[in-house]
């Protein structure tokens, strides 16, 4: 069975989940192969995965937390500081990488022709370049105002906030299990972190609840981490 993870938007508290996430699925689930989609947040958590041989979740952990840091409290037109972020964070990853990973990452964004009346999600796939890679992560992400403004892109979120590839795909929510998700927060975290970062104080803790969410998931649905063991 090909493994597929779906990653929900979910804005800073989302990275800060999925970045716990991450850490118990590129250390335990050893598949070369695993299918990764995201909206938003979720779309720069499911790259990570697509990156576990390339790059160290403490690398990416501690970018996004410098990250955090710069945006500030409130956080207003931040997409040229999240473009410097892409830049800064995988600027040794070369296009080889992009085209090689871009075979299993899509990522959802929202395309709008006020003009014509549209409003349509675009599941991108196939992604060749990091150049592409950037535009469509960024794309996902625009949450306007929050991030930047654009005449036909928006937040993936809006239109396809839990991109699956089949009916087997493990759903990651960072904000609650009703909508079917398999994993998302165990305890209650405050959604004020939709709209800033977390406090230093926070972060660790809303990783740490992403770690073993999962973990708990995966240890009582064994069949990947058996699949794991045996490549």
């Amino acid at each position: 069975m090909v493994l597929s993870i779906s990653f929900s938007g979910g804005s800073w508290l989302g990275m800060c989940y999925y970045l716990g996430c991450m850490s118990y699925i590129n250390t335990y689930i050893k598949d070369d192969n695993i299918i990764t989609l995201g909206a938003s947040a979720g779309s720069w958590a499911s790259l990570g995965i697509q990156l576990r041989n390339h790059m160290s979740l403490n690398t990416i952990k501690r970018k996004v937390y410098e990250l955090f840091d710069e945006v500030g409290k409130y956080p207003f037109k931040c997409e040229k500081i999240i473009n410097d972020f892409f830049d800064d964070t995988f600027r040794d990853i070369d296009d080889d990488v992009i085209q090689e990973i871009g075979q299993n990452l899509y990522i959802s964004s929202t395309h709008i022709e006020i003009t014509r009346f549209i409003f349509e999600n675009n599941l991108v796939g196939n992604i060749s370049s990091k150049e592409e890679l950037k535009t469509n992560l960024i794309r996902s992400s625009r949450v306007p105002g929050m991030v930047g403004f654009s005449k036909h892109n928006i937040d993936g979120a809006f239109t396809n906030n839990q991109p699956i590839h089949d009916e087997n795909t493990i759903k990651i929510n960072c904000i609650t299990g009703f909508f079917n998700a398999h994993i998302y927060p165990s305890e209650f975290i405050n959604p004020i972190y939709f709209y800033r970062p977390p406090p230093i104080e926070k972060r660790e803790y809303i990783f740490l609840m992403g770690f073993n969410d999962t973990k708990k998931y995966f240890e009582k649905n064994p069949l990947f981490l058996q699949q794991s063991t045996t490549q």
